[in-house]
């Protein structure tokens, strides 16, 4: 296993847990409004995101030490794979934040304005769900490649 699939299926795996729990913890909340007045779990849902970048950091630390010392084979195939998945994961993204912009607008158009929880769970899961995204694609046009 190469060391990018390697890194993209850990990925994957973790951002797939944190987007799970982020928002599993949001959306059983009785509302936007009380999610937000509820400190505990606002506190709770950050934890899995912020275990993400825990996780990502250390495997970007760890590949950038095992390339110092050569142990790691890192060739061009390599590059156009995260090129391609983050070229589909950038668009995807826009895509995200476009129809859940959208969704918003129509929900509340009629109130004047909309709850700030929802730009709250936008932030947060834009994040999430990039990682998650970039990850799995790297790790599909891996497979697809060899």
């Amino acid at each position: 296993m190469s060391i990018l699939r390697r890194n993209a299926l850990v990925g994957s795996i973790v951002w797939f847990f944190a987007v799970v729990i982020f928002l599993g913890l949001f959306f059983t909340s009785e509302s936007p409004d009380v999610f937000m007045r509820d400190k505990p779990r606002k506190l709770l849902s950050v934890i899995p995101i912020a275990i993400g970048y825990l996780v990502h950091f250390y495997i970007l630390w760890s590949t950038n030490q095992r390339k110092k010392q050569n142990k790691v084979v890192y060739d061009e195939r390599d590059d156009n794979t995260q090129k391609v998945a983050n070229s589909i994961s950038f668009n995807l993204t826009l895509l995200y934040v476009f129809f859940f912009s959208i969704i918003l607008y129509e929900k509340y158009y009629d109130f004047g304005s909309v709850p700030v929880a929802f730009m709250w769970i936008l932030a947060y899961s834009t994040l999430a769900i990039t990682f998650f995204m970039s990850s799995t694609i790297i790790l599909i046009t891996d497979l697809r490649n060899s």
